[in-house]
């Protein structure tokens, strides 16, 4: 037996497990934040027996292999609880996954059932720790991710997408020209990803920049949907860099509200501009804010002017028009300018505008299932492959997937 009976009679004995012994592990592989699904993996010999007994599925049909099972989470009926709705997804007879609520309550009810059950905690990386070093960077990528969208691409990882595309071309290797060209451009498409792998790890920062009094805090109140930047009608308001978390699209999002930059400023606020230089050179996205009082004219960043140019397009960075709700006169030459024409006050625009800053995001997103780099080990990796000329090398940089010390 796995359990012991247990012995307070106010309290419903948790016996019926197969078998003379419990093997049976388990790991909470993702992260907690908001808009999260957690993930809590199972193995071991009771797998089927304890979801049987905390699981309540709404359909009664037998487990296989890659099903989405929708239930109720019940317990293992020592606690009266209200249930969760839950996701179990069997992976195999002695493997499954349940989805839940990423909040710590529901995550630490689901453990304490399962620990009632007889299975025992570990750390991410130590459930994964027999199966290599792939399963294992991607158990402690998906447990930073804070959304369900970035902790499927973390998940797929940890299936095996990675491992069994370095296996096939393994099994496929002849050491040919054809072989290690489809190699590199393999790599090459799985390089395009880096975007991905940078928002997995972190989230993806967005710096709004641009001259006082555009409506910075405004507009950045409005995109995440409460206050908090202090937004006042002086030059100066905002002096340090104020910073909001935010979900959008299913993709983790920093945004920044920074000092207005204007030539014309003294010691304390030219500090804080210094601190909005800083943020853009770090931003993954900058969004440049003007107002119709600004329309044409430039404002100092870093040691250079940025003027609103199209050049700009393809260096991340979105031109803003704010306070639509104030043009007397729309003027389409002047309005061709900018990406996008918003109401921080009124709201027109914003829908549109979230849209289009995890457009670039959006546009990367794998397909369910493939192998995506999600380490700077794999992506120098694939780098490496890209680079190398010697046909004879590719298979041992393709074998280092595998068996990272491998020459």
């Amino acid at each position: 037996m796995c359990l012991q009976n247990s012995t307070d009679a106010s309290k419903p004995k948790v016996q019926d497990f197969k078998g003379d012994r419990c093997d049976t592990v388990c790991a909470v592989l993702t992260g907690k934040g908001r808009g999260a699904v957690a993930v809590i993996a199972i193995r071991g010999n009771e797998v089927e027996t304890i979801l049987e007994k905390c699981f309540q599925p709404a359909s009664r049909e037998k487990y296989s292999s890659g099903q989405i099972r929708y239930g109720l989470w019940n317990g293992a009926g020592i606690d009266q609880v209200a249930a969760e709705s839950v996701v179990v997804t069997p992976l195999n007879p002695n493997s499954a996954e349940i989805h839940c609520h990423g909040g710590p309550a529901a995550v630490n009810r689901i453990m304490e059932d399962l620990k009632n059950c007889g299975c025992e905690q570990l750390e991410a990386s130590t459930f994964f720790s027999d199966r290599g070093l792939l399963f294992t960077e991607a158990s402690e990528v998906a447990s930073r991710c804070i959304t369900a969208r970035t902790v499927a691409i973390a998940m797929d990882q940890q299936r095996g997408a990675m491992l069994h595309w370095a296996t096939e071309m393994l099994s496929e290797s002849n050491n040919d020209i054809a072989w290690s060209k489809a190699l590199q451009n393999r790599a090459t498409e799985m390089l395009e990803y880096q975007l991905i792998v940078e928002v997995l790890n972190q989230p993806f920062r967005v710096v709004l920049c641009g001259p006082p009094n555009v409506g910075k805090s405004s507009l950045l109140n409005r995109l995440v949907g409460y206050d908090r930047s202090i937004t006042f009608d002086l030059a100066g308001t905002t002096r340090d860099v104020l910073t909001a978390s935010t979900v959008i699209d299913g993709w983790p999002v920093e945004l920044s509200d920074t000092a207005g930059i204007r030539n014309e400023a003294g010691a304390i606020e030219r500090e804080g501009i210094n601190l909005a230089i800083l943020a853009a050179d770090k931003a993954d996205l900058l969004i440049l804010v003007d107002d119709p009082s600004t329309i044409g004219k430039s404002f100092e960043l870093s040691d250079h002017l940025v003027h609103f140019n199209p050049q700009h397009r393809s260096q991340r960075i979105l031109r803003v028009l704010n306070k639509l709700d104030e043009v007397q006169t729309a003027s389409t030459e002047q309005h061709a300018q900018y990406d996008y024409l918003v109401s921080a006050i009124q709201g027109d625009g914003i829908d549109r505008l979230l849209s289009g800053i995890v457009a670039p995001l959006n546009q990367l997103q794998p397909d369910p299932g493939s192998p995506v780099p999600i380490t700077s080990r794999q992506i120098q990796l694939l780098q490496d492959i890209v680079n190398e000329k010697d046909i004879t090398v590719h298979r041992s940089l393709l074998q280092r997937f595998v068996q990272p010390d491998s020459a």
